[in-house]
């Protein structure tokens, strides 16, 4: 139902960290969607100021476009630009000491339907994070 176009990227830095962007066009109907994926440097690696501009650096490639950015933010309470909301609940997601709510989705200009977690066992230390969006209101069944 969906074509892809040429992904935009923001490198963190490191090989391992960044973000990037790819914006869907649907096949059924035109409308477009910017899908952003994003993993900040961890505190280990990272000042928070350097968390905090790789954060600002992958909220910086969503277009004019509904967007929705998730991923691991290695902050509890990211911040993020005006306009954006949370679509995921604060909770802990990683198998850590302490509470970790370091992994979210945000949205701009989408209905949130839902989001559920998912515990990946060996896979990850982190908990996955599914969330259910609708592009514009009503919602368009054909999506």
């Amino acid at each position: 139902k969906w074509v892809y176009g040429p992904a935009r990227t923001a490198d963190f830095g490191d090989r391992w960290h960044g973000a990037v962007a790819v914006p869907l066009t649907s096949r059924v109907n035109g409308r477009g969607l910017d899908v952003i994926g994003t993993h900040t440097r961890p505190g280990a690696v990272a000042t928070d100021a350097q968390k905090d501009a790789d954060i600002r650096a992958a909220f910086e490639l969503a277009g004019t476009w509904p967007v929705v950015v998730g991923g691991d933010f290695a902050r509890n309470a990211p911040s993020r630009p005006s306009g954006f909301l949370r679509a995921t609940d604060a909770l802990d997601t990683m198998d850590k000491a302490g509470v970790q709510s370091v992994d979210d989705a945000y949205v701009r200009g989408l209905a949130v339907r839902g989001s559920s977690v998912v515990d990946p066992g060996a896979l990850s230390d982190h908990l996955w994070r599914v969330v259910q969006l609708t592009i514009g209101a009503p919602a368009d069944p054909t999506l």
